[in-house]
């Protein structure tokens, strides 16, 4: 299956997964969890990956029931214990020391300082950690903008002819 479309969290939790909270189809802890007729649950995604396979049956992967999609309901419960769930940062082998909940690990990415993010100058394709982002605009950006010693004018430092002295 492809993973960018299907399957369950790729995260990194502080203590073992339950087994009620792996999917068995894609082994991560459910997605938008759904339970069967017959009792098991699945990722919402890895169902409807399994449905498309199966020209729109489902079949559970555990103990072969057919099941329509009147059988099928989200499980809002799972899916409220498995976000409340204790992880890493997904850089924690980068140092990052932050700890929380699942549900809480996007937001934290959005500025922690060890996440690799793209140079601010469009021209730039330089990809680096967050927290060396600034020193990098300043003082290591080809695509920089810089003072002309000269005309005193604004300009992208790679176009500075005259840097070199």
């Amino acid at each position: 299956m492809d993973p960018e479309k299907c399957g369950g969290y790729n995260a990194h939790f502080l203590h073992e997964l339950l087994d009620e909270y792996e999917c068995p189809v894609c082994i991560m802890a459910l997605c938008e969890p759904v339970i069967t007729l017959c009792g098991h649950r699945l990722c919402f995604s890895c169902s409807e990956e399994m449905k498309k396979r199966n020209n729109g049956i489902l079949i559970c992967p555990l103990d072969k029931t057919i099941l329509n999609s009147e059988k099928v309901f989200p499980d809002k419960f799972t899916e409220r214990a498995i976000l409340q769930l204790k992880v890493k940062c997904d850089n924690f082998l980068k140092s990052c020391q932050w700890t929380g909940e699942l549900k809480r690990i996007n937001n934290h990415l959005t500025s922690c300082e060890y996440q690799e993010v793209k140079c601010l100058n469009e021209q730039c394709s330089t990809t680096l950690l967050r927290k060396e982002l600034s020193d990098h605009i300043e003082k290591d950006c080809i695509y920089r903008l810089v003072t002309c010693r000269y005309c005193k004018q604004r300009i992208v430092f790679c176009d500075n002819t005259y840097s070199r002295d």
